[in-house]
């Protein structure tokens, strides 16, 4: 017996319905999810070569926004180096008209300010972490969905108190599973939000394993000198189930697995938000996207998470971060606030597209009225460094302005230089990218296409060979992580659209054996329109970064 899983997408990448055949296999052994797919070589949106944007908000001593300045007014520093200025604009929200004096730099009196720029119309993509955020398991005691519903509750009110003229909400999720296009209408939208779930994913370690860990234990365990409160909490837990002798190796064994899963979950999320950036940046006028989430560590994926900041940059998207673990009374050297690893990535994503960042307070409604209001009116510097290394090197940012005054400024605080060496992880991501672009084909994985046109779709079959995947043993469990990608590509060989799928196996005995006898079958169904196509299928093994390629050519009347 083969088993089977039968997935139905569409060719804009949006899930239409996924059936799962594999009846004997029990819900904690299989798990498949899909989302659309774009490389990031062709998601990326491309700009002026080095030019580098510094969104800016200016504030006055009552901290309303400053408006009327002109490029004259700033000065910009790289590394301590003044830049010259080879760009600027301002950026006004609707109600800034009521704003009609400003304190002008140095001249210690107030003057009417420049006429306003045009109203845009308000854009906000309202994007839920439903990956990393904790699942409830009443067998440890946790009530894990609490943190995802606060922050569900908190839109809902910013909805039900009613949206600007012409305002526009989107809905985005980080494990993609649903997504809703902009609309100011608020039933839509309240009965969009009331419908989100966290994302049904494995646990990231067996209910058996010892120690427990959590994120930010594993990235402290494999990141922090021994012996914090975090190392000794760990170790002792080790100690009773181990001994001393292998105490310390099974903790550091428990923090490989927690944070390669925490690693490859961050990917994933990494990429919806570039999804979420894209879509966002279609639309005409301001664009803000407030990222509500528990946290995810990116400290393996900078130079993907650079690309999300510059393209959100190019894109015109401020990014505004909200951390729904709320209030948390921190513990030996867990740190929750800048300093922690897991709020590092929110903070960096915001600070960096010039926007906020709201953590340990539990008034996420208040939070998501603020973070969803642009200010008044801000502004964005851009500039081309000169001589720019190729190296990955952090440059810091610095702006003032040209006339002291009794203003504040908040500013991108720095920015990376091109280049540099890609973190493991990172180099896994950037293999499935150019396996998904090119045309070679790659057999670590054994695995077999068969691609059919249908009227309006193109019907797919994968075999795989599952004897040649590197399960993981983990308490009695075989476990592997399967990535599938099918892109559609144009006569001229131009990406059209695509599809992810993720396979988490954490199989049994029996389970494993009969797979090992007879394979895995997936078949999917992708719509597409008349024409000539070339269909691209790749697997990636997720842990180990093996991959599988093949191409077919169809025709599609």
């Amino acid at each position: 017996m083969r088993w089977n899983l039968i997935v139905i997408l569409t060719g804009t990448g949006l899930l239409a319905g996924v059936t799962p055949m594999a009846q004997d296999l029990s819900s904690d052994e299989f798990i498949w999810d899909s989302g659309p797919y774009t490389p990031e070589s062709v998601a990326t949106i491309r700009a002026e070569a080095n030019l580098i944007e510094v969104p800016v908000l200016v504030r006055d001593r009552g901290e309303r926004p400053v408006p009327g300045l002109q490029k004259e007014d700033f000065l910009l520093f790289d590394n301590g180096k003044p830049q010259t200025i080879s760009s600027f604009q301002v950026l006004t929200a609707p109600g800034a008209s009521t704003v009609t004096a400003t304190a002008v730099p140095g001249s210690g009196a107030n003057v009417a300010a420049a006429p306003p720029e045009p109203v845009q119309p308000r854009y906000v993509a309202l994007f839920f972490d439903d990956v990393n955020t904790k699942f409830s398991d009443p067998q440890y005691g946790q009530d894990a969905n609490a943190d995802f519903i606060f922050g569900q509750d908190a839109a809902i009110k910013l909805i039900e108190d009613g949206l600007d003229p012409g305002e526009q909400v989107g809905i985005f999720t980080a494990s993609r599973r649903f997504t809703l296009g902009f609309t100011g209408d608020t039933k839509v939208l309240l009965n969009a939000i009331s419908k989100l779930r966290t994302y049904p994913r494995m646990s990231d370690q067996h209910p058996n394993a010892c120690p427990m860990l959590d994120t930010y234990q594993a990235w402290a365990i494999l990141n922090l000198p021994p012996h914090t409160f975090d190392w000794d909490k760990a170790y002792n837990e080790s100690v009773k189930c181990w001994g001393r002798q292998a105490a310390e190796g099974m903790m550091n064994s428990e923090a490989h697995q927690k944070m390669g899963i925490a690693e490859a979950w961050t990917l994933e999320t990494l990429g919806s938000l570039n999804y979420a950036i894209r879509r966002l940046g279609d639309m005409p006028g301001r664009r803000i996207l407030l990222l509500a989430s528990q946290g995810f560590v990116t400290l393996s994926f900078r130079y993907r998470q650079k690309s999300i900041i510059e393209a959100a940059s190019r894109a015109k998207v401020v990014i505004n971060s909200l951390s729904t673990a709320g209030l948390i009374v921190a513990d030996g050297l867990h740190h929750y606030g800048l300093g922690d690893p897991l709020n590092d990535s929110l903070a960096s994503l915001a600070y960096d597209t010039g926007g906020q960042f709201f953590y340990n307070n539990n008034d996420l409604a208040t939070a998501f009225h603020k973070l969803s209001a642009p200010p008044a009116v801000s502004y964005i510097l851009g500039f081309s460094p000169l001589n720019l290394k190729s190296d990955g090197s952090r440059h810091t940012l610095k702006v003032k302005l040209a006339e002291p005054a009794q203003h504040s400024i908040e500013a991108r605080p720095d920015y990376y230089a091109p280049g540099g060496e890609l973190s493991p992880p990172e180099k896994k991501a950037k293999r499935l990218d150019r396996a998904v672009t090119s045309r070679d084909t790659l057999s670590e994985i054994p695995i077999e296409l068969t691609a059919t046109p249908a009227p309006g779709a193109v019907k797919i079959s994968v075999h795989t060979d599952v004897r040649k995947l590197p399960f993981r043993h983990l308490s009695g469990r075989h476990v592997e992580r399967l990535l599938f990608v099918t892109a559609l590509f144009d006569a001229n060989n131009q990406f059209l659209s695509g599809v992810e799928g993720i396979m988490q196996l954490q199989l049994k005995d029996g389970s494993v054996q009969t797979m090992s006898d007879h394979g895995l079958d997936t078949h999917l169904s992708i719509q597409a329109p008349a024409g000539k196509y070339r269909v691209r299928q790749v697997v990636q093994e997720i842990e180990g970064g093996h991959l599988a390629s093949v191409d077919r050519s169809i025709e599609i009347h």
